[in-house]
Order: structure tokens, then C-alpha cells, then sequence
């Protein structure tokens, strides 16, 4: 690729995982790994798949930064969470919503990354709405696990908003029911282990 078209692309392309860093749902899932509320998540989040690498390191790798902010949330954000716990909570997605706040669709890393595979450069033209995955495949707080991972797994997607009412009142990941699953199988793997115990 030209070196011109990379930096162009590189640059245009910068706002599409910042939002996805940035919103509310991201902060509170980098706060759940156990990272302090506000940019410490942000920085965090884009420094884990590095390791736990020093201040150092993501400065050099995000030059744009100012230096000193850096170091004042790197390296301490690895002794409060692991980079492969904070990969675990990192959003990879968001609901698009129109102007009456119904969701209308999700964009993904997944579908972006997709859409320049495709299209190269051309797609920084586009609007979200043409990258989305529409119309959106949603569960409700009801529904079974299992039920919301067979979706999952015959649409092919890795993350469900779940709505109420259509309402939107959060979304899921299929890292999120898997876990919850095999904590479920653990949970009564360890039952099953005890109550033999105790009739042995």
C-alpha cells in the first residue's frame, strides 16, 4: 500500500475504535476489570494487547499522546487488572440508534476491519449506517444463555444487545456466556465432586 494512502488511512480510521474506547459501556467494563473510572480504562484498553509493557512502550506507540498523561496510568493499570483481563472486558462493538434512540443496527471492529479489507481507502468515505449489520439481532433479560448462544452461533456474531420493550439495555458478548458457562459447569462439576465425597 502507498505510503500516503496508509497515513491518510491510518488517520481517518483513528475515530472508529475511539468511539467504540470512549463510550460509557467501555469505561464501565474496563472499571469491572478493575481499573479506575476515566482515561486509565482508555489507555488501558489500547496498550493491553502489548503485554504488560512500560509507559515507554505506548508512548512510543502512541506518539500523540502527551508523555506525562501516559505515565500517570502506565504501568499502574497492570497491578489493578492484567492486559488479558482487560482484553477480556474490551468492547468490540456499539449499537447504532436513530434519532428516537431505537437501535437500528451494530458496528463492529469486525465490520470495519471487513469493509477495508473489501474497499481499501474507499471506505472512510462511507457512513456508519452502510457498515452496520442491520437489522439488528437482539435477546431479551429473560431469555436463556443458551438460547441467546444459538442465536449467536447460526448467525455468526460475537455480540447481542439485549432489549427490553425496545428499549436497549445492554449488550452481550459471546465471551461473556461462554464464560458464564463454563463457570456454571465448574460450579456443578465441584457439587457433584463434594457430594460424592460425602458418600464415599
Amino acid at each position: 500500500m502507498d505510503a500516503l494512502i496508509a497515513r491518510k488511512l491510518a488517520r481517518t480510521a483513528n475515530p472508529y475504535p475511539s468511539v467504540i474506547f470512549l463510550t460509557p459501556e467501555a469505561e464501565a467494563a474496563y472499571a469491572a476489570a478493575g481499573l479506575r473510572r476515566g482515561a486509565m480504562g482508555y489507555f488501558a484498553g489500547r496498550a493491553a494487547p502489548m503485554g504488560p509493557v512500560p509507559a515507554e512502550v505506548v508512548i512510543a506507540t502512541f506518539y500523540n499522546f502527551q508523555p506525562d498523561l501516559i505515565r500517570s496510568f502506565i504501568p499502574a493499570a497492570w497491578s489493578l487488572a492484567s492486559p488479558a483481563a482487560i482484553l477480556e472486558h474490551r468492547i468490540g462493538a456499539v449499537i447504532v440508534e436513530d434519532r428516537w434512540m431505537k437501535p437500528v443496527g451494530i458496528f463492529s471492529e469486525r465490520d470495519f476491519i471487513r469493509a477495508v479489507a473489501r474497499e481499501g481507502a474507499a471506505v472512510l468515505g462511507h457512513e456508519v449506517r452502510e457498515l452496520m449489520t442491520s437489522p439488528v439481532m437482539s435477546c431479551g433479560s429473560s431469555d436463556r444463555i443458551d438460547a441467546a448462544l444459538a442465536t449467536m452461533t447460526m448467525a455468526r456474531i460475537r455480540h447481542l444487545p439485549v432489549i427490553d420493550g425496545g428499549e436497549l439495555k445492554g449488550i452481550v458478548s459471546i465471551g461473556d456466556l461462554v464464560k458464564h458457562r463454563l463457570d456454571e459447569k465448574e460450579l456443578e462439576a465441584n457439587v457433584l465432586l463434594e457430594i460424592s465425597r460425602m458418600h464415599a
